[in-house]
């Protein structure tokens, strides 16, 4: 590697070899020093690991850094560096692999075998145009720095298409877990020291600060990016009864990272699928902050730390990777806010992050993250999924007869239409059952029932919503299973495992086990608790309108209102901040809700996390039982969510 130009006159260190760092070296122009600044530009005529280790370098040194080298489609310049801030050029490196590998099934097998190197490009040819307007970028970049301008390369790149001369703009969002600048601060009890404020709300029935829809130009622009995007495309599916967009970010830890909107329009839906990235995102690993405190319950104490065993963990290992619970096993921590304390508490990691590779009961997964435009909105909806999903199990497990309701009586149009369309496109009846948990938090169970249990197609298939309003609780299940009606009926077509999942309840092991599970025909009898009661009451008479939640103005009221609930019945509730630079860079939150004691939704039916007094107290509670549950009488069936 030769060097162009070392001259303190300048500040500018020119490094790197060939044709496209001789057209820059003309073009450089001074940079003063006095004000401590100093800049090291590495330029290349291949993609060589050189430009990584000259960052390295410039990045020990306390130097900026500026590389320019070819990509397959042209000539890449930056990000520009500063030593101490995040956003590098390994940052755009693993962007761009994490582009290139989740592109893959979306991409032609020519463009895919370029980057995977199974076809070899051509050598990079720069003429005296390109290598002109190289020179001038670089120029005006550093002349920018010097007059402390804004640069156009930081948090970002610019990039030269090679055939055409058209430079191109590209956001970077630095990567958490950068082995360059990814200098993540150890967890510690701020991490659970939640300031919540006021949020005044828009509407008092609108529990959203802000409508992503209408953002969704904006929220693409800024994640979604073939080159070095969060994520490298947003497909678009029409074929399906909704609208079905998947945004698409690569391999992240040891999943694929990807988030789906199914909805009536194209911005919704859009917008649906990118937040739900964000959302799988903050809850799969911590990037925000690093794993600091390790021991076990018995040492913490409960002074400091929620005990384990109140979260729910499986009586027995549900597979090799899962480890028996027991007090003195040391485990990982994470701060997390408490609300009955008002204070930080711990929580173990792999509760609180679904793909945490520190010590684990069972598998995890998302229940209780929630995205929202600030804390107090996604700590609210966060909430709401848990106690939708601890209501939907306590009715299964504890076979509660619910309350059926005439879904036809609500009182939106919208809800009453959607109905009638899915019955009839479906050629199945709507069942809906008011599954409401003694906090009186709504919730309900819909089930879209083939009477005729026609071969080949699903018998049942469920979903579920609760909200601080009926009305909304019943719109969220009917979506629910609206955006996934046409998907189930065609994996249920073609699957051939049902007889054998029904037959052993062990072999149910994932989500889509469960699914076919409760499909099948042979499985219809399991629902018949459910029908217990003749009667099917209207919205009104199951929620009577004087007795329902009178919507504040601001969005902590609505939260406040709904933790109270949990703490006047003895329960607490935790929300771990799960925001990392990618949901900042958005202005989003992401969040983890916990409520120790209630019943935590799991997949693989040896993964059931039942061992909890409330489930075995409840129908009792409801007025169903003297006698709490034993053991033997807990539902031995996999439940059929969703």
């Amino acid at each position: 590697m030769g060097v162009a130009s070392d001259s303190s006159t300048y500040g500018v260190r020119l490094l790197g070899t060939g044709v496209l760092h001789r057209a820059v070296e003309t073009a450089v122009r001074p940079l003063p020093t006095d004000d401590g600044r100093g800049v090291d530009v590495f330029v290349a005529d291949d993609r060589s690991d050189q430009v990584s280790a000259a960052a390295r370098r410039a990045r020990a040194a306390g130097r900026a850094f500026l590389p320019v080298y070819p990509t397959l489609r042209g000539v890449r310049i930056g990000p520009f560096t500063v030593a101490g801030r995040s956003g590098c050029h390994h940052c755009v490196q693993v962007r761009s692999y994490r582009a290139r590998v989740g592109a893959a099934p979306h991409r032609s097998a020519l463009w895919q075998g370029l980057y995977d190197g199974t076809v070899t490009a051509p050598a990079p040819t720069f003429g005296t145009p390109l290598r002109t307007v190289i020179a001038a970028l670089v120029a005006d970049e550093l002349d920018r720095v010097a007059q402390g301008a804004a640069v156009r390369c930081d948090q970002a790149v610019l990039e030269v298409d090679t055939a055409t001369l058209a430079i191109s703009r590209h956001r970077l969002i630095a990567e958490p877990g950068c082995a360059l600048c990814g200098d993540l601060p150890d967890d510690d009890p701020s991490a659970g020291d939640l300031r919540l404020v006021s949020r005044p709300k828009r509407a008092p029935d609108d529990y959203r600060s802000r409508s992503l829809h209408q953002e969704y130009e904006s929220l693409t622009a800024a994640t979604v990016d073939a080159r070095i995007g969060l994520f490298s495309s947003v497909t678009v599916h029409h074929k399906d009864s909704m609208i079905v967009a998947e945004a698409v970010g690569g391999p992240v830890c040891c999943d694929e990272l990807s988030g789906f909107g199914r909805a009536f329009t194209y911005p919704v839906s859009v917008s649906v699928a990118i937040a739900e990235a964000l959302e799988r995102l903050g809850g799969d690993t911590p990037r925000a902050r690093r794993t600091s405190v390790r021991g076990s319950f018995a040492e913490l104490g409960a002074d400091r730390a929620i005990d384990p065993a109140t979260l729910g963990v499986p009586r027995t290992p549900p597979d090799d990777r899962s480890v028996p619970y027991r007090p003195d096993q040391p485990l990982t921590w994470v701060y997390a806010y408490s609300f009955r304390r008002a204070a930080p508490v711990l929580v173990p990691e792999t509760l609180a992050y679904y793909g945490s590779h520190s010590t684990g009961f069972g598998p995890e997964n998302s229940n209780g993250c929630a995205l929202g435009a600030n804390l107090e909105e996604a700590i609210l909806h966060g909430l709401f999924e848990v106690a939708e999903r601890d209501a939907f199990l306590a009715t299964w497990y504890a076979r509660l007869p619910a309350p059926r309701i005439d879904p036809m009586s609500s009182a939106s149009p919208r809800t009453r239409l959607l109905v009638r369309w899915l019955e009839r496109t479906s050629g199945c009846e709507l069942h809906a059952f008011d599954i409401t948990m003694p906090e009186g938090l709504p919730a309900v169970w819909l089930m879209l029932v083939d009477d005729d249990a026609r071969p080949g197609l699903p018998r049942v298939r469920c979903g579920a919503g609760a909200h601080l309003d009926p009305e909304r609780a019943l719109w969220s299940a009917l979506v629910e299973i609206a955006s996934f009606a046409d998907a189930t009926r065609a994996m249920v077509a073609a699957d051939t495992t049902a007889p054998d999942l029904v037959a052993d309840s062990d072999l149910v092991r994932t989500m889509e086990d469960h699914l076919f599970a409760a499909a099948s025909p042979d499985s219809w009898p399991r629902f018949g608790f459910l029908y217990e009661r003749r009667e099917v009451l209207s919205m009104a008479a199951a929620f009577p309108p004087e007795g329902r939640y009178q919507p504040a103005d601001d969005l902590l009221a609505d939260l406040r209102h709904v933790v109270g609930r949990y703490l006047d019945a003895g329960f607490d509730v935790v929300a771990v901040d799960q925001t990392g630079r990618e949901q900042e860079a958005v202005g989003l939150t992401s969040v983890k809700v916990l409520v120790p004691g209630l019943l935590p939704m799991s997949f693989g039916h040896r993964n059931r996390r039942v061992d909890l007094p409330r489930l075995r107290e409840l129908p009792v509670r409801l007025g169903h039982r003297s006698r709490p549950l034993t053991p033997a009488e807990v539902n031995p069936y996999p439940h059929p969510f969703p």
